[in-house]
């Protein structure tokens, strides 16, 4: 299964919400009725949102790389 960063959108402005919360989609399957409160830089308020809500937002590396490498030219 796949990891990625679970990710929302923004109920005024539709951009999305980084949570900052790494998870994969059965992680997420288990716990979607639990409500997350996140702040939005987009429109600067508070949202409630149930995790159910968000989606896991994965991303495929080259092997050998790592999210938390940093990018060599």
């Amino acid at each position: 299964m796949s990891m990625g960063v679970l990710v929302f959108r923004c109920p005024t402005t539709g951009k999305r919400i980084n949570s900052g919360v790494h998870t994969d989609e059965s992680s997420l399957n288990k716990v979607r009725s639990l409500s997350v409160k996140l702040y939005c830089p987009a429109c600067k308020t508070m949202h409630l949102m149930r995790a159910g809500d968000g989606q896991v937002d994965t991303v495929v590396l080259p092997p050998g790389q790592s999210l938390l490498a940093p990018a060599h030219p």
